[in-house]
């Protein structure tokens, strides 16, 4: 059976564990995101129109269910969400990958070396020297110590983005694979007004209350930002984490090639690493 086909077979499961109030719940914080006159009718036919329509806008897929585990999360239909989560697959629409190669420069204090000899003092000063030196040794003798390069083979995080646009409908994504703790990162998605494109939504699946969410439209573009909150960090037993800017289109679709993308990563390890390009 096709992955769709599956999809589509354990959203009518999951309609067995919502309630009419939890229906009512789903339809309600879905807001513009569907039509008023579809959101009214909270029964199963009408529950299933609305998914079909989250589908036609391409907010949701076989490939990516991420919108409906953050809806299910936040009305607290925890078992829904957690089915969607485990049969979630990775988003085959990756675009572009990039991963970042980084240098970090690291201080090492030599060890010091120190004559065999005890030295002598005669009437005449003279330079003391060791009889011998420590064949495993090559640090100079001098009171600053040498600092030494260490490239790293990749910085431990890769991103990768997509892009799915109709004539009434848009969305990027970043996705951030990590093998190691962040302790500071940030994502903006810039969106150029081209055809008059207009904000209705962002969502992420970072972990709750790491990530705090901002979006400015200043005219000609949409700016979308996720940043982590202080003192919080990502780690990569969730990964990998998809940060999506959602967008309606008023009938004419738009080329993604001018959007672009910004990534800013710090590990707990004190490396950096910046990464930016367009759709």
């Amino acid at each position: 059976m096709s992955g769709d086909f599956d999809f589509r077979a354990l959203l009518l499961k999951i309609q067995d564990l919502l309630s009419d109030n939890d229906r009512h719940r789903f339809l309600f914080l879905l807001g513009e995101d569907v039509p008023r006159y579809l959101r009214d009718d909270s029964s199963l036919s009408g529950t299933l129109r609305v998914l079909e329509t989250l589908f036609e806008k391409a907010i949701i897929s076989d490939q990516d269910c991420d919108y409906l585990i953050k809806a299910f999360t936040k009305i607290h239909c925890n078992d829904a969400a957690n089915r969607l989560q485990d049969s979630s697959t990775n988003s085959t629409n990756a675009v572009t990958t990039i991963r970042a190669v980084v240098s970090t420069v690291s201080s090492t204090s030599p060890t010091s070396l120190t004559s065999s000899t005890p030295s002598t003092s005669t009437a005449t000063p003279t330079s003391s020297t060791s009889s011998t030196r420590p064949a495993s040794s090559t640090s100079p003798t001098s009171s600053t110590s040498p600092t030494s390069t260490t490239i790293l083979p990749s910085f431990p995080a890769s991103v990768s983005v997509s892009a799915t646009t109709s004539n009434y409908y848009g969305i990027e994504r970043v996705t951030l694979s990590v093998s190691t703790t962040l302790i500071n990162v940030t994502i903006t998605i810039t969106l150029q007004k081209t055809v008059g494109a207009r904000y209705t939504g962002m969502f992420s699946n970072f972990p709750s209350g790491s990530m705090s969410e901002s979006h400015v439209d200043n005219g000609a573009q949409i700016i979308y930002t996720w940043k982590i909150v202080n003192g919080e960090a990502i780690g990569p037993n969730g990964s990998p984490y998809t940060a999506t800017a959602q967008f309606d289109l008023i009938g004419t679709s738009q080329p993604t090639s001018n959007d672009t993308y910004t990534v800013m990563m710090r590990a707990i390890t004190d490396q950096t690493n910046a990464l930016s390009g367009h759709f």
